[in-house]
């Protein structure tokens, strides 16, 4: 997957995240991703966090229930990271 493609899915997960309420601590994790992400796509000297893995996979569990859409994104990203051998 493109680097193009990732950002269009954090843009998607934005979006979707914008027309739904989440708790503050979700909104700080999705942020903490959000951040992460963008370093690792404007650095490609840098070695992506094993973290980033952990915290999509929280974020997932977190709108399994309340946000399914949210979480099919998440859910995108997490594999669009494992392509990318994060």
């Amino acid at each position: 997957m493109s680097k193009n493609n990732l950002t269009e899915l954090l843009i998607k997960l934005k979006t979707e995240i914008g027309i739904t309420e989440i708790d503050a601590e979700t909104r700080t994790i999705l942020h903490g991703l959000e951040s992460e992400i963008h370093s690792m796509l404007n650095d490609t000297s840098s070695s992506a966090s094993t973290t980033m893995m952990e915290t999509a996979e929280l974020l997932e569990t977190k709108f399994a229930t309340e946000h399914p859409i949210a979480e099919g994104v998440v859910r995108e990203i997490i594999n669009a990271l494992a392509r990318m051998g994060i």
